[in-house]
């Protein structure tokens, strides 16, 4: 069995703590399987990615970014190399052409929390087979029905953290219980595309609503910056 937090943010976009940071955290919660997706930025995974090869430790990076598409929304992408992009994109049609391209996948991020530029009912089209159902930081019932809708369309749907502090990494997470292991992120986006079994898991904690409130509040009022936070 395998847990995965594929929604993570470090503080090369908004998030509190360094990409190692946030890979020790993730292994102390028990987590096999990462993404630091960072605003319209591979360079978060990428770091994490290095410093997970450089100490042996046991977890596995998957290269992804959150790429904004103007007027439309957010999207997780996870692609086996990191790609060279920086966003924001002008629109999806470039994003879903980058990622034919290079074999990576392209989830829509909380679709329907509009606070948080989801895309909204697009994210039930063709065009994607995954969709970021359980976000910890949106609403249970906007949850609730992203997953009801999700289900009705057939697509399969991801639980992950968006954590923007540490005390949030894991919260929401994805099982595959049917996996033993993963060993590159090749490995696991095959994974993906086999439409595998999967368990989600949705914990809400009031210390981390409080972390992440007051690091949102330092943010944009006081204009903080994490980047000594290791």
């Amino acid at each position: 069995m395998i847990k995965a937090d594929l929604h993570i943010h470090s503080h090369l976009s908004d998030g509190l703590g360094s990409p190692e940071l946030l890979v020790r955290v993730s292994i102390s919660r028990n987590l096999n399987v990462i993404s630091i997706t960072d605003h319209d930025t591979f360079d978060g995974s990428i770091r994490a990615a290095k410093y997970v090869a450089n100490r042996k430790l046991p977890i596995l990076v998957i290269p992804g970014a959150e790429i904004r598409v103007v007027e439309l929304g957010d999207f997780l992408v996870y692609c086996a190399s990191p790609l060279r992009i920086k966003g924001p994109l002008g629109n999806l049609d470039a994003l879903i052409e980058l990622a034919d391209m290079n074999n990576c996948f392209v989830i829509p991020a909380h679709p329907l929390n509009v606070l948080m530029n989801g895309c909204g009912y697009k994210a039930f089209s063709q065009e994607f087979s995954w969709i970021e159902c359980f976000n910890s930081w949106t609403f249970p019932l906007l949850n609730y029905i992203t997953y009801r809708l999700a289900n009705m369309k057939k697509k399969k749907c991801l639980a992950s953290s968006d954590a923007h502090v540490p005390s949030q990494v894991g919260l929401f997470h994805t099982m595959f219980p049917e996996v033993e292991a993963v060993e590159t992120a090749d490995d696991f986006l095959g994974l993906l595309s086999r439409q595998p079994l999967i368990k989600l898991i949705t914990r809400y904690s009031i210390k981390t609503i409080k972390d992440r409130l007051t690091w949102s509040i330092y943010r944009n009022i006081v204009g903080g910056n994490a980047s000594t936070v290791i």
